[in-house]
């Protein structure tokens, strides 16, 4: 049951990051091109749907990680799934037959989507090649548009709690030229999800230190506040406030938040 549901939910993501992309207004489309960068593995985590948690015994998030090329400003993500289920950064990872170290320069060949002005996504890798650490790269995709927040999240997880919350937030639309969001809390259980708590019309605030989401939901207001002063989109410490009925009552939630591909 729980490689089924992890299918679905895999599946599901993937075929939301291919509809995200085919819109011309926000990404172009993926080229089979060259790119190269220094090699980084980031921690994600899978995203189990509230569809699938209401139809069946339902999957916890899973780890994995994703291997990123480093080119000055710029990252390309390869989209394809490692170290399924580790919580321990691997050494190493193997594409297209190559192995490939952490902190290796790396060329790879694959079909590559420009999804912001300093992000792209690399898919159906063909090809891959280790350089020496003096090479740099002479060219690169035209990765000219601002960064797509439908393609990406954030799943987080509590730390305190006996039976954990769950939160997803999810790009949900631009209104009157701000981009908004939607919150969902569910409490983790042995076979599904309860829904705790939702806000459908959050908005984001970022500055140097932290990113803040907030809305009110169906049963007051949420907000989630995540560090950025780490270099990296994982395991980054975040809280969750959540208020009560009474004026000034709120309870806040320690979390752990990684970056997370839909």
């Amino acid at each position: 049951m729980f490689k089924r549901s992890l299918a679905l939910a895999l599946a599901l993501a993937a075929a939301t990051l291919i509809v995200s992309g085919t819109s011309a207004s926000y990404a172009y489309e993926a080229q089979l091109q060259t790119v190269l960068g220094k090699a980084n593995f980031e921690r994600r985590s899978t995203v189990v749907p509230m569809a699938v948690c209401e139809a069946e015994p339902c999957a916890k998030p899973t780890i994995y990680w994703s291997l990123v090329l480093i080119d000055g400003g710029v990252r390309y993500e390869v989209n394809q799934i490692f170290a399924l289920g580790s919580r321990t950064q691997p050494s190493s990872i193997e594409i297209a037959g190559v192995r490939v170290n952490l902190g290796a320069q790396v060329e790879i060949e694959g079909r590559v989507q420009a999804l912001g002005s300093d992000y792209a996504l690399v898919s159906d890798v063909n090809k891959a090649t280790i350089l020496p650490d003096d090479v740099e790269s002479n060219e690169t995709p035209q990765v000219q548009q601002l960064f797509l927040p439908m393609a990406y999240g954030w799943t987080c997880l509590s730390q305190e709690e006996r039976v954990p919350l769950q939160v997803h937030i999810l790009y949900s639309g631009n209104q009157a030229g701000a981009d908004r969001f939607e919150i969902h809390v569910g409490q983790i259980r042995s076979t599904s999800i309860k829904p705790v708590a939702t806000a459908l019309d959050a908005i984001q605030n970022v500055d140097e230190e932290r990113i803040i989401f907030r809305g009110k939901g169906d049963s007051g207001v949420l907000q989630v506040l995540i560090d950025r002063t780490q270099e990296r989109f994982n395991d980054l410490p975040a809280f969750l406030t959540m208020s009560k009925g009474d004026p000034g009552a709120f309870i806040v939630h320690d979390l752990r938040c990684d970056r997370t591909r839909f």
